[in-house]
């Protein structure tokens, strides 16, 4: 420094930039991983998520509620309506699988929609 006092000078202060731009940045990523943790824990653990109704209570139900637009007594109507007709070892069995369709179609009438909503029910394998 005491060859070049105003260079140091100079450098001093751009070296202070760095050093809090480095800190902001630090501490903009200290808030990324908490929302990242936030989300992992949300999709790790859905049913504990604030965005559903107290009713939608199961992971089947969940599914059924994300994709009937959030719907709470469509949701509701149609896993309880699927609950009642579905048949043991319904799965792979066209016949059974049938009725499992037809009790969505009283509920549901797009085709496409109840071939979506049939293959959600199909994959909820712990619940229906």
């Amino acid at each position: 420094m005491p060859t070049n006092p105003k260079y140091f000078e100079q450098m001093s202060v751009l070296l202070d930039e760095i050093i809090q731009s480095r800190k902001q940045a630090a501490a903009n990523y200290e808030q990324y991983l908490k929302e990242i943790i936030n989300i992992a824990n949300k999709v790790k653990k859905p049913e504990e998520s604030e965005t559903y109704p107290l009713t939608i209570n199961s992971k089947g139900k969940q599914a059924l509620f994300d994709n009937v637009g959030q719907d709470e007594s469509l949701a509701i109507a149609l896993h309880e309506e699927i609950m009642r007709v579905r048949p043991d070892g319904w799965r792979g069995n066209k016949i059974k699988e049938r009725q499992v369709k037809n009790s969505i179609k009283k509920h549901i009438v797009d085709e496409i929609k109840v071939e979506e909503i049939f293959n959600i029910i199909k994959e909820q394998k712990g619940e229906y």
